[in-house]
């Protein structure tokens, strides 16, 4: 992303024709560059760029904010290979990875960790678009709608099932707040709920059937830690998957 910043920096340089709503961008050979399209406030809404004829991406621009933008990236074939958007030139939410035939290989879920992009989660897909599990790593969750009587309260369940990224030999926790602020910056710092999985890394949380009246998020992280003693190099690693669940039925 930095190198289409700085070469769109570059191209304010170059020759160009404008009509009312489309700027098309030369090279010194005369060979087009970008294609500018603007709305009817005269405020970029969409860009194509091209290299040696070929379209390698086209960017889309958000009316309401500046730094928002949908991107899709093509090969030399004019295939999609990639699209996502890009927020603050970093890449944020799902991004979808296509293969040589035009097909969803891998899609990547980019989170905005305190001012850091973070790859959270990855869903995998074969060539018949059947979700590969083995090669994924992501969490589902529900809450069950019936609740049942814990300690002498009223509670219904929170589950949380995670497919770990390293699969075997992996013991996950998870870590959850009220009070995880939106980029996740205070993590580390404030108190948490910790919770080991079951050996299916199902994790099962009691909610106070009285809190699904008010409207609230737990947030936090599961964290995988992965003990591989037949590798050394490997040893042990960490990863964390970060999490947002609206509580509410």
């Amino acid at each position: 992303m930095k190198k289409t910043i700085l070469l769109l920096a570059i191209l304010s340089l170059i020759s160009c024709k404008k009509s009312d709503d489309e700027i098309i961008r030369y090279d010194s050979a005369g060979v087009v560059i970008t294609k500018s399209y603007l709305d009817s406030n005269q405020k970029l809404d969409s860009l194509i760029q091209f290299e040696k004829g070929k379209i390698i991406f086209k960017m889309y621009f958000n009316k309401l904010n500046a730094n928002y933008c949908y991107v899709k990236q093509f090969d030399d074939k004019g295939k999609p290979t990639s699209e996502g958007k890009y927020i603050y030139k970093t890449r944020l939410g799902k991004w979808k990875f296509y293969d040589s035939k035009m097909r969803i290989k891998r899609i990547v879920e980019y989170i905005n960790l305190c001012g850091k992009t973070h790859l959270n989660q990855e869903w995998d897909y074969d060539e018949k678009g059947k979700l590969d599990i083995n090669k994924s790593s992501y969490f589902t969750y529900k809450i069950d709608k019936q609740s049942i009587i814990l300690d002498g309260e009223k509670v219904n369940n929170l589950k949380i099932f995670f497919i770990p990224g390293f699969k075997k030999g992996s013991v996950c926790t998870i870590n959850l707040s009220q009070e995880i602020n939106k980029n996740f910056c205070n993590v580390d710092s404030v108190e948490k709920f910790s919770l080991k999985s079951d050996d299916k890394f199902t994790f099962t949380i009691p909610i106070k059937s009285d809190d699904l009246n008010r409207k609230f998020n737990l947030k936090g992280y599961i964290e995988e830690n992965h003990f591989d003693d037949s590798v050394p190099a490997l040893g042990h690693r960490i990863r964390r998957v970060y999490i947002d669940v609206p509580i509410k039925i």
